[in-house]
């Protein structure tokens, strides 16, 4: 059961923060930096590291990342609005806090596992090539909305049928299409579920079975517990409570090492801060819509950024390239197979950033990360996107080739007059340099070993990009001239450090297992900052031979 958790960890799929927010002081200076790759059902793993990371390095003042790593960000901005840690004035107790928070995070996915099982199954059923290869004898009938309500029987307090895509139901009954290629359509749907690749132009055009709003729901559900809010006056008194007694003895523990511990009054912290969650999950429709909630917004519903800075990217297609996909989404909505895209990657694919725009570090990013990474091709695209809220964030950069078809996005989240489309936040899967003209002065760097990832590599191939010159440039390692890739572990390893997880090891199912090697990751460095620490897990970058990849 396994791979059916990718769902699961694509929804539940880092900072300290002042009272105030902090575009209140648009001079604070972003001493430490994070930069997240997105790691879809791998999720887990960027809690166990963030954990570990503000219990050895501190206050963080900025973030980056797209795609999954939007989740990420958007949880772990909530954590720093909990009232405990705002009302904190001990650096050392507020690291302990948020790395308490962030190890709950995967304990709370590990401990639902199981009892979601069930619910997996359905979906591992509708994934399985044996059920599809029967579908075109039972006339057009499909028994997935049954199944959704029975996903709703099964764990009611995470209402799990939002995340299946109406449209991807209405695109299976739509009679005008030939049932077999409806059929086929389906199927490659759910397989991305599994294999994430982008190997055909319908990658961009096709519904996918995941609904993004639901999943922005789902993931806010967690943002309010986090930021405390709709907790009534007895759960916050206990949440509280459990902080404070297991923040101090959890330190240096991963979530797993804490769960086994031979000292009961540690290891019952894991329990606790379990039936916490649980609990405040089963309440919450009632007190986000009791009279004490009048007033209070939802996190999901907050602009991103508007309590720590945080970048948000994703790839976009715009001008006459933005024309010609909406074209073809309309033919492919008649039953056409897809002709050629007409665009190409110089002129019409970029990658966009969102941001805080009462922020003016953000909108001095466009010209300061140009003028700074003269010759970087992933920088030379960079594209102002403007404000968006967390809610819309997360139904465009999560949504991914194969999970989704191209999302227009909305006007409000653009600056320009053009059509934008979103096809996923493979972008930038290193922004360390974005972090860099944003002001960081050092940027940690969340990643695993290995080239860059095939999602990436080809979705960029598919809007045009040539395997000679634009790839070699973005995502190469072992070319003589440094790529985008190369540039930002160079960048990172220089004024930060690489934090090296081996998440891609791990099945999508092995949570706990994946979040404690990423915890006691190896980190890499050449800045006197970090190596002068002398933490058991860093390794001088300048003496490790090759590429720290």
């Amino acid at each position: 059961m396994r791979r059916a958790t990718y769902v699961f960890f694509l929804v539940i799929s880092v900072v300290f923060s002042s009272k105030h927010s902090l575009f209140a002081e648009p001079s604070r200076p972003l001493k430490q930096c994070v930069a997240l790759r997105g790691n879809a059902n791998w999720i887990g793993a960027h809690f166990g590291a963030m954990a570990r990371v503000v219990e050895d390095h501190g206050e963080i003042d900025a973030l980056a990342g797209g795609s999954s790593a939007t989740v990420t960000s958007l949880l772990f901005e909530s954590m720093t609005q909990h009232p405990l840690v705002l009302a904190e004035r001990d650096p050392a107790l507020r690291a302990g806090y948020l790395s308490l928070l962030l190890k709950s995070v995967y304990g709370y996915m590990d401990a639902s596992h199981d009892r979601l099982t069930e619910a997996f199954r359905t979906i591992e059923q509708l994934r399985s090539p044996a059920y599809w290869d029967k579908i075109p004898s039972v006339k057009g009938q499909i028994p997935i909305e049954v199944w959704a309500r029975e996903l709703d029987a099964i764990e009611r307090k995470f209402r799990l049928s939002e995340l299946i895509n109406p449209k991807f139901l209405a695109q299976w009954h739509n009679q005008a299409i030939p049932i077999s290629i409806r059929y086929q359509r389906s199927k490659e749907a759910l397989a991305t579920l599994q294999d994430f690749k982008a190997d055909n132009l319908e990658v961009f055009l096709r519904e996918g079975f995941l609904n993004f709003g639901g999943l922005a729901n789902f993931v806010g559900r967690f943002a309010d517990y986090y930021a405390g809010r709709f907790l009534s006056e007895d759960q916050l008194r206990r949440v509280n409570g459990w902080m404070k007694r297991c923040s101090g003895k959890t330190a240096g523990l991963s979530w797993k090492e804490i769960e086994t511990h031979r000292e009961p009054s540690v290891q019952s912290c894991t329990v606790e801060g379990v039936e916490l969650l649980d609990g405040y999950f089963t309440e919450y429709e009632v007190m986000s819509s009791a009279p004490s909630a009048v007033g209070v917004k939802h996190r999901i519903d907050e602009a991103v950024g508007a309590y720590i800075p945080a970048l948000i990217s994703t790839a976009i297609v715009k001008g006459s390239g933005s024309k010609s996909l909406a074209e073809l989404i309309e033919s492919y909505d008649l039953g056409e197979s897809p002709s050629v895209w007409d665009g190409n990657f110089r002129d019409h694919v970029f990658f966009g950033y969102w941001g805080n725009i009462q922020d003016l570090r953000y909108h001095a990013l466009e010209g300061g990360l140009k003028g700074l990474f003269p010759v970087d091709a992933k920088s030379q695209k960079f594209e102002s996107l403007g404000g968006i809220s967390w809610r819309d964030a997360l139904q465009v950069s999560p949504a991914e080739p194969g999970l989704s078809r191209a999302v227009a996005l909305p006007r409000a989240s653009s600056t320009r007059k053009d059509p934008l489309y979103s096809v996923g936040g493979w972008s930038d899967l290193h922004p360390v340099q974005v972090l860099k003209a944003f002001g960081c002065e050092s940027t940690i760097y969340i990643t695993r070993g290995g080239p860059e990832a095939d999602l990436a590599v080809g979705a960029a191939t598919l809007l045009g990009a040539s395997k000679e010159e634009d790839l070699p440039r973005l995502y190469d390692l072992s070319s003589g001239e440094p790529s985008s890739y190369e540039a930002a572990l160079k960048l990172a390893t220089g004024s930060g450090a690489v934090w090296c997880t081996s998440w891609h090891t791990f099945g999508g199912g092995d949570i706990l297992a994946m979040s404690e090697q990423a915890y006691h990751a190896p980190v890499y460095s050449s800045d006197p900052k970090y190596l002068d620490r002398n933490l058991p897990n860093i390794t001088d970058a300048s003496i490790v031979q090759g590429n720290v990849d």
